[in-house]
């Protein structure tokens, strides 16, 4: 099993203040897809930036990985959680 560190969501958004219904999640490749921000208010995910203890390359999905927690958690198991899950996370846009 994996193991992933970051920042929770929950933390993120109150740490800058973010207010809005939505979280526009952008990658590296351009890939753009629109979150709920109860996602992030709720703590079910964390903006990953360390692999097993290691900083992960962008070879790796990083450097930022939007990571929901699919192992404590089976009904985030579905495709439309694993489409909200970026990798190679370049910019987040709270609306």
């Amino acid at each position: 099993m994996k193991r992933f560190d970051g920042v929770g969501g929950k933390a993120l958004v109150e740490v800058v203040g973010a207010k809005g219904t939505s979280v526009v999640a952008t990658a590296l490749n351009e890939y753009r897809i629109v979150i709920p921000i109860e996602d992030f208010t709720s703590d079910r995910l964390i903006i990953a930036y360390r692999l097993d203890g290691a900083p992960m390359s962008v070879r790796e999905k990083g450097p930022l990985w939007i990571i929901y927690d699919f192992d404590s958690d089976a009904d985030l198991n579905t495709e439309k959680y694993m489409a909200r899950s970026v990798w190679q996370l370049r910019s987040l846009e709270f609306r």
